[in-house]
């Protein structure tokens, strides 16, 4: 099975979401500049429920700027494609692209808390500006190749754009322009949604069972230690405790977590968790030392 849809910026502001099963829409360009129609073509995309991706023009250069603004627009819930045909006289134009700009956006973007798995680098530019370096290390950065190729006999299940280089097979193809971009996906939109890895929205379901979780998991190692003492065992060092990472406890409870499936929780997220806990809490753990404390045991926190 083959699904075809386009990619959109404000150039082409008249293109109905509802018409197509997936929709690309540029969101960012360079480091200082939004699309106007993003904003737009998410609303309508949302509505209509087809599948939305965003999409950031890169330049060479200046990678981490790019992938702060790209995030302030597109935010976690949306994953991005690379746009990679930078050349004189664009917005922000600061030397051909290379292989490593590409992974530097990606890498730094991830490092934000988004999604990054697609990457527009049409042949005439890997091969003329780029200088057809090897494009491997893009599969192994998670990024695939979307192609660019308009034969004049339009669409064709083999046509040039399926055809690999740099070393990479494309998984999409941009197959014309005229009258807009339209792109062609071999596989269905749920195979698509999974290859760009979309983020699981964060509801607030999910961060009451992450804080339940850690909580218990808190104040489980707090009396396992306790109940080790007053059994005679000797008692375990304050360091036990004093190093114990509740960050990383809310990382494994979620990674650990299958239904819902696992969540991918920001730095925010998880302070967010963390300061609940301590609420929920509620200074039972000092309740707990105090008392052994009491009790003669001599355990400190």
């Amino acid at each position: 099975m083959t699904i075809f849809f386009p990619d959109v910026s404000s150039y082409t502001p008249n293109v109905d979401p509802a018409a197509y099963p997936i929709l690309l829409a540029r969101a960012t360009l360079s480091s200082t500049v939004t699309d106007t129609s993003y904003t737009t073509f998410k609303a309508r995309a949302a509505a209509a429920g087809t599948f939305f991706v965003a999409y950031h023009w890169l330049n060479h250069g200046n990678l981490a700027a790019q992938a702060r603004h790209c995030y302030s627009v597109v935010g976690p819930d949306v994953a991005v494609m690379i746009d990679a045909e930078d050349e004189a006289g664009n917005t922000g134009y600061n030397g051909p692209l290379t292989v490593a700009d590409l992974i530097g956006f990606a890498s730094a973007y991830r490092a934000l808390g988004g999604t990054v798995s697609l990457c527009y680098l049409p042949f005439w530019y890997w091969s003329g500006a780029m200088s057809a370096p090897s494009l491997t290390p893009l599969n192994t950065a998670g990024l695939h190749l979307v192609s660019s190729n308009y034969p004049s006999n339009g669409y064709t299940e083999n046509g040039p754009g399926w055809a690999p280089y740099g070393g990479v097979t494309p998984v999409q193809w941009q197959y014309t322009s005229t009258p807009i971009d339209m792109n062609a996906y071999r596989g269905t939109v749920a195979d698509y949604t999974e290859m760009v890895g979309v983020p699981m929205a964060l509801t607030d379901d999910d961060v009451n069972r992450v804080a339940l979780a850690s909580a218990q998991n808190a104040a489980r190692a707090v009396l396992l230690a306790g109940k080790t003492y007053i059994q005679g065992f000797p008692q375990p060092p304050a360091t036990e405790l004093a190093d114990f990472d509740l960050t990383a406890t809310v990382k494994q409870i979620a990674s650990d977590v299958s239904t819902p499936p696992p969540v991918n929780l920001t730095d925010a997220d998880r302070q967010a968790i963390i300061d609940g806990i301590v609420s929920q809490l509620g200074g039972k753990i000092d309740e707990i030392i105090a008392k052994l404390n009491a009790a003669g045991k001599g355990f400190q926190s």
